[in-house]
């Protein structure tokens, strides 16, 4: 919970040195409008980005194994959500603006507008803030 409610946060980059964002670490960070994930990062805590309502665009780097429960819960700005290319555990498939876990096929987090893939069958419960979305069949 390094970071915690600092609503005066706005950008961060994350040194390549780091290999874990911590739970909470940024959780209430309102301000935040960006965020660099370096290729390192190999697991995101839960509750991470939290809150963080200003943040409106993530990339979750080929490195990342894990993210955890709530990561970018409540992320109301988000509108754009990639995934590296090469991630073995997460993608971004079809360009459809959500995090999928490639082996359930279930998308865990998700911006609008999002265009669910017609292989995903699960969507996941912090995708609660979803108003709308368009699904393939």
């Amino acid at each position: 919970s390094a970071f915690y409610g600092c609503t005066g946060l706005t950008s961060i980059v994350i040194p390549d040195s780091v290999t874990m964002i911590s739970d909470s670490a940024f959780c209430f960070c309102t301000g935040l409008t960006s965020i660099k994930i370096p290729n390192s990062i190999e697991r995101i805590g839960d509750w991470s980005f939290g809150s963080c309502t200003a943040l409106t665009s993530i990339v979750i780097p080929d490195s990342v194994t894990k993210i955890g429960d709530d990561s970018f819960y409540n992320c109301t700005g988000l509108t754009s959500i990639k995934v590296g290319a090469k991630n073995k555990v997460y993608n971004s498939r079809n360009d459809c603006s959500a995090i999928i876990e490639t082996e359930s096929n279930t998308i865990i987090v998700s911006c609008e507008p999002t265009i669910i893939p017609d292989s995903v069958t699960e969507i996941g419960d912090d995708c609660t803030e979803l108003n709308s979305m368009e699904t393939p069949f």
